[in-house]
């Protein structure tokens, strides 16, 4: 169970993730309709990496908490 300042930083990471996610769905739904202008591309490019950073430090979370398991 994540307590206190961590589960503010859990919170804020889930918030941003989701926020991030609704912001790419709606320009990969433009970019079907119509062509991407410049700075649309470079956000959504921006929004990919972010999202590869989140997913990245989950996958690291959820190594970490599986070998803790393991040692019990």
């Amino acid at each position: 169970m994540v307590r206190g300042c961590a589960a503010n930083e859990v919170a804020a990471l889930n918030k941003a993730k989701a926020n991030l996610a609704l912001e790419y769905n709606f320009l990969d739904k433009e970019a079907e309709a119509r062509p991407l202008d410049d700075s649309e591309c470079k956000r959504l490019d921006e929004i990919t990496k972010e999202l590869d950073k989140i997913w990245a430090l989950e996958e690291i979370k959820a190594r970490q908490r599986s070998r803790d398991r393991n040692l019990l």
